[in-house]
């Protein structure tokens, strides 16, 4: 038998429970589930651990029909069996019925606030707010279990708001079952301070009204709590739909970096191993040591018809400041251009530490290339560079002629933080209901500040980009948090009608990557809505690894890939008749 974590007269939390006295019945059975309840969720208490009523009453010096109370009340939760002849024993928590409670807590939770949203008052508000902020104190203390009670009520208040009252016994018992699910798994990598936090999108899309951003919050939220197998929420057309996240089947090996890629990381460790974390220093002198990092990609620079420098006016009107560009011409160049918005976390990096792939690009395309220089955070935090984004693309667009180029389709393409900054700029400019591009290359992207995503916990730490890094860069990009709540910034949130409507995309995900849940999840929320855009994933590399085609045959053919599909889109378009 499992041994129960406390001694008789106290309970393992440090409350005394000697004897009945000054208690009734059902306030001692109310505290006997409670500990019960704890240790169960915890784990500390296993599946198919057999709980004796005379033992219990024993240890609880209480009567047998307060613990006989408790385990009714925990039966009720799904947190033990009580059996003919088998006696109770704790219930078993697998992974098959944590697919399905998540898939019916994601039903249940999304079409609730949707009918919800009309209903909650500032009453209402303000209690769920006190209740986050309660759990972010449960989480300075690292007390995981009252984080997850609070979690239960904040959650449940939302559905009492739709009044639904016949669901809320389900949704309870899915709430108990993801969160036992999630603290009894092995290794899972539980950021208590940033699960409290989530819930602040939530309420920021509910303070605004907004009742697609709140869906896609909430969906968000509950689907990318933990990893429990895969195709967690298939497809489907029916109404809301919000974000999913790709899941893993238990017991499945890890991705690891290929034999070339690790020996690239084994290079990389060695030739960096004097050299500081650049987010851990001011951001000026990090984006100086990232840049020093690129140099070493920018050699045997493919050969162009034409390399010309450039400036994009400043736009006063959405407070875009002057574009720096520079447009690599191939030789034997077809009508067409192709955007290319570089990564660096929002903060890094610059045109010239990614020449050599914009050159290859170009070259693999058969289209010319225009790389821009956007206005970096900290200095200039959102939507500073999203506005030089935007700026960029309706030049391009609009008015080729100041860049020297002919009219003709357009590509947006970026990695990483660029990836975003290109799909942010195609969102606003299509509900701006401007001109825009022919298609989107999406390169391993950052879509959303969540850093509990799979992928994230995956690969935190050791293959390169960390989960770390990840958070300075959102954390200098966005330094308001309700900023993270915008589709522009985060644009994974973006609602289904804008992202329904988006121009063809091509998504490349590198698999050792901590940002590669944050594609995958896109792709399944476009999948979802009926789009068929292309998917590419490639095995074994980690994030940035674009940037070492010098070395990485698995960059060269990914770079191959993504340049036949903005041909494709540029082909499509001269087909369609659209120049812009």
């Amino acid at each position: 038998m499992a041994v129960v974590s406390f001694t008789p007269g106290t309970l393992a939390g440090g409350t005394h429970v000697g004897g009945t006295h000054g208690r009734g019945r059902a306030a001692r059975s109310a505290e006997i589930r409670e500990e019960l309840k704890r240790l169960i969720m915890l784990g500390d208490l296993p599946s198919n651990a057999p709980l004796l009523e005379l033992e219990l009453a024993a240890r609880f010096q209480c009567s047998q029909g307060s613990v006989r109370e408790a385990l009714l009340a925990l039966q009720e939760e799904g947190l033990v069996n009580r059996q003919p002849h088998r006696g109770t024993r704790v219930s078993e928590c697998t992974e098959a019925e944590a697919r399905e409670m998540f898939r019916l807590r994601h039903a249940i939770e999304t079409n609730a606030l949707a009918r919800a949203l009309p209903r909650i008052d500032g009453e209402l508000l303000d209690a769920l707010k006190a209740h986050v902020q309660a759990m972010e104190q449960a989480a300075k203390h690292d007390d995981e279990f009252g984080l997850s009670e609070l979690d239960r009520q904040f959650h449940r208040q939302l559905l009492a708001a739709a009044d639904l009252p016949a669901l809320d016994p389900i949704l309870h018992r899915c709430l108990i079952h993801n969160q036992r699910f999630k603290m009894n798994r092995r290794g899972a990598v539980r950021d208590l301070t940033n699960t409290a936090k989530r819930h602040w999108t939530i309420i920021a899309a509910i303070e605004a009204g907004d009742r697609d951003a709140a869906i896609a919050a909430i969906g968000h939220h509950v689907a990318t709590i933990v990893d429990p197998g895969p195709e967690i929420f298939p497809a489907t057309d029916a109404e809301p739909l919000t974000t999913t996240a790709p899941m893993q089947t238990n017991g499945a090996a890890m991705p690891r970096p290929t034999p070339d890629m690790q020996a690239i990381l084994d290079r990389l460790a060695a030739e960096d191993a004097d050299l500081p974390d650049p987010t851990s220093l001011p951001a000026a002198d990090g984006r100086a040591f990232a840049a020093r990092r690129n140099e070493r990609w920018q050699v045997d620079q493919p050969e162009m018809e034409e390399v010309r420098e450039a400036v994009i006016p400043a736009d006063e009107t959405f407070g875009a400041d002057a574009v720096p560009a520079t447009l690599f011409r191939p030789r034997g160049a077809a009508g067409g251009t192709i955007l290319f918005v570089h990564g660096g976390g929002f903060a890094f990096c610059s045109r010239r530490t990614h020449e050599r792939f914009m050159r290859l690009l170009a070259k693999e395309a058969g289209h010319t290339v225009v790389g821009i220089d956007y206005r970096l955070a900290p200095e200039h935090p959102y939507p500073a560079g999203l506005n030089d984004t935007v700026a960029a693309l309706r030049a391009v667009l609009q008015r080729p002629e100041i860049l020297g180029l002919e009219p003709g389709p357009v590509i947006i393409a970026g990695d990483s933080a660029g990836a975003n900054l290109a799909l942010a700029a195609t969102l606003r400019e299509m509900t701006a209901k401007q001109a825009l591009p022919a298609g989107c290359l999406l390169l391993y992207g950052t879509y959303a500040a969540d850093f509990d995503t799979p992928s994230y916990a995956d690969f935190a730490e050791g293959f390169g980009l960390t989960t770390n890094a990840m958070r300075r860069y959102w954390d200098w990009y966005t330094p308001d948090p309700a900023a993270r709540t915008d589709p522009f910034a985060a644009p994974l949130l973006a609602p289904n009608a804008w992202l329904k409507d988006l121009p063809p995309l091509f998504l490349l995900t590198a698999e050792v990557d901590p940002l590669a849940s944050d594609t995958l999840m896109l792709a399944q929320r476009l999948r979802a809505l009926g789009r068929s855009d292309a998917e590419h994933m490639e095995s074994g590399v980690v994030h940035g690894f674009l940037q070492m085609t010098p070395a990485l045959a698995a960059a060269r053919s990914a770079v191959k890939a993504a340049a036949q599909a903005a041909s494709l889109f540029i082909d499509q378009a001269n087909r369609l008749g659209r120049n812009t």
